[in-house]
């Protein structure tokens, strides 16, 4: 598939604008496998884990104004410049084909995971992290460096427009899983965030009005940076992770302890005797 990385480069370019109001978040879910597709599980609030445990997270990014397609809210401005808006969510624009004139979806997106270090990582290795919908987007994983962070992204690729549109059920789109290690006893967050936070690095962006395949018309691109992060990154979306250790641990400590106080008080027995 010939992946759009024209988008990337065109929501890097665009100025800076303020969003109206965040309506758009990302949250966390607990999946099954780094091949696990869009969850509509609850959101995590918190994870405990015990050390080596494996667990795979999701990141989702979810419009609290509405379910999927055509989506209530302001609709997105019209160029680079103005004040953004809820984006109005639509598959086909105007009429019943795919794309075309009025369509928006994700066109584009780029996140950074930040690990815990010694707690829970997100390790380097090949099976650390993939996208959620590899069909629609083409895998972008520059200045990456695990496990002290994990950058992934995607740019939506040609055949693939407008790109997706949150979940109807849900109001989600799945934007990467992660593979999550216990390390060892200790707590602190889990992290996303925007891995370029200056303002004129937008590199998450709708595509509208384009024509499926690109052709004729590629489409426009309008930087969401500022509504899921702040403008200039503000925003840091966190996970508070636990890591305890095993309660066999406990055991073999209790032991050990009893084990030493065994010692001395015999000891002392044979020093009174």
């Amino acid at each position: 598939m010939r992946v759009r990385l024209f988008v990337l480069a065109a929501v890097a370019a665009l100025a800076t604008v303020t969003p109206a109001r965040a309506d758009l978040v990302l949250e966390f879910v607990e999946v099954a496998s780094l091949t696990a597709p869009l969850s509509s599980a609850p959101a995590l609030t918190s994870l405990t884990m015990n050390p080596s445990d494996v667990r795979f997270i999701q990141v989702v990014l979810r419009d609290t104004v509405g379910p999927g397609n055509g989506a209530p809210g302001t609709p997105l401005p019209a160029g680079p410049s103005g004040t953004q808006g809820q984006p109005t969510w639509s598959t086909n624009g105007n009429d019943a084909t795919i794309a075309g004139p009025g369509s928006v979806g994700l066109g584009a997106f780029f996140i950074q995971l930040n690990s815990i270090a010694g707690v829970a990582e997100n390790l380097a290795n090949p099976g650390n992290s993939r996208l959620v919908d590899p069909i629609s987007f083409g895998t972008l994983s520059s200045g990456t460096s695990p496990p002290t962070f994990t950058r992934i992204g995607g740019a939506l690729n040609f055949e693939s427009e407008p790109g997706p549109t949150p979940d109807p059920t849900s109001s989600r789109i799945g934007l990467a899983n992660f593979r999550i290690v216990a390390q060892g006893p200790g707590n602190g967050n889990l992290t996303i965030q925007d891995p370029n936070p200056a303002p004129t690095n937008q590199t998450t962006a709708v595509l509208r009005n384009s024509d499926f395949g690109g052709s004729p018309f590629a489409g426009d691109v309008v930087g969401i940076d500022d509504l899921l992060f702040g403008v200039g990154g503000t925003t840091i979306y966190a996970l508070p992770v636990t890591v305890t250790p095993e309660p066999s641990s406990f055991v073999l400590g209790g032991l050990a302890l009893a084990g030493l106080g065994y010692r001395k008080l015999r000891r002392r027995k044979v020093v009174a005797a």
